[in-house]
């Protein structure tokens, strides 16, 4: 079965590994850089606001924001100051009900299915 392959190690998973690659291939996922996805690495909580986030087709203007949201302040990265800033807009994100949760940490299974 040809599959596009953007991640190297996409096939440590085999049976994941199409729906990973198509999902690199519309831009869903970016993997961790130099054609990494690291399939068995926990998502972060602000991974997985991303996945969300694009999937909805939200990823020019998360992108469009430079500037660190400050409920996050010293808790992201710049690649994720849009999304995080998206998702508090959106309400993905409720200070009120979220603990604080750090970004750059992992996400657990209920958190991710609230985002979504």
């Amino acid at each position: 079965q040809n599959i596009l392959k953007i991640f190297l190690d996409s096939d440590e998973i085999t049976w994941a590994e199409k729906s990973i690659e198509k999902m690199g291939a519309l831009g869903i996922i970016g993997g961790k850089g130099h054609g990494q996805f690291m399939p068995k690495s926990n998502v972060t909580h602000a991974e997985a606001i991303a996945m969300v986030l694009r999937l909805e087709g939200f990823q020019k203007d998360a992108e469009a924001i430079k500037s660190q949201p400050d409920y996050f302040k010293g808790k992201c990265d710049p690649w994720s100051y849009g999304y995080l800033q998206l998702a508090l807009d959106k309400g993905i994100i409720v200070p009120e009900e979220d603990g604080k949760i750090n970004p750059r940490t992992p996400a657990k299974r209920h958190e991710i299915a609230k985002y979504i």
